[in-house]
């Protein structure tokens, strides 16, 4: 869509949860997993044509878990920031200055 709205370069920002991996747990557990394995398949070709993709460190943060919200708040900052240094040399190779 990005590129169809005629965006040059396109970052991508992949907040979906990871499967927790952990057996011999309630059908609820399963259930979390086999979501959080459908929302990182969706993940994966929604972020699929970005040049760069953002991730931050969500795990164990869920969409109701609002007393965690200035946590994710937080890891999306020290995402954002990481990423800024290949957004900025991505920028200068579009532009033809590295």
């Amino acid at each position: 869509v990005a590129r169809q709205m005629g965006a040059e370069l396109v970052i991508a920002v992949d907040i979906s949860a990871r499967p927790s991996g952990k057996r011999g747990r309630g059908s609820l557990d399963v259930l979390l997993d086999a979501a959080a394995i459908m929302g990182n398949r969706i993940a994966s070709v929604e972020t699929a044509e970005a040049e760069i993709v953002v991730r931050p460190a969500v795990q164990g943060l869920t969409a109701t878990a609002f007393e965690d919200r200035h946590r994710a708040i937080l890891e999306g900052e020290r995402a954002g920031f990481a990423a800024i240094a290949a957004i900025k040399e991505r920028i200068a190779r579009a532009q033809g200055t590295a």
